[in-house]
């Protein structure tokens, strides 16, 4: 969390990143790490010793934040345009059609699964739709004038 904070402060102050280095004592079944780390120019160390060397950097990462932020004038406020509206609620409606594909993917995404894939026959300038989800296959049940309405 710090480390993220330090690096962010860098970006802003267009400095070079932080650099870590670790070190560690004590016996291999119970290490102790300390970090410093280095940004523009100066060397911050971890006040304690830590558990994990990532411990250890964070605490250094820190250290470096905050001496750092005191540094640094804090830029004002940025006023932030308002956040985008919200998508409109399920189902979504296309004139008199349901997207019922836009409802398929968001539900697929939710659940974590893979997205649908489609495949179409086309016979005598008609359609029907053939879906695959997660190795199971349902198919239009009649023959539609298009693609998106099959």
């Amino acid at each position: 969390m710090h480390k993220s904070r330090l690096q962010e402060l860098c970006q802003r102050q267009q400095w070079s990143l932080p650099e870590y280095a670790t070190s560690h004592d004590g016996p291999a079944h119970n290490f102790r790490f300390s970090a410093t780390v280095t940004v523009n120019g100066s060397s911050f160390h971890s006040p304690d010793l830590s558990r994990t060397s990532k411990e250890a950097q964070n605490k250094a990462a820190l250290v470096a934040f905050e001496q750092l932020s005191d540094v640094v004038p804090q830029s004002p406020p940025v006023d932030l345009p308002p956040p985008p509206t919200p998508a409109p609620a399920l189902p979504i409606d296309l004139g008199n059609q349901v997207s019922y594909k836009n409802q398929l993917q968001i539900y697929l995404q939710k659940q974590a699964k893979c997205l649908p894939t489609y495949t179409y026959v086309c016979h005598a300038l008609q359609f029907k739709v053939t879906v695959k989800v997660d190795e199971q296959t349902f198919e239009s049940t009649s023959y539609c004038y298009t693609v998106k309405e099959a």
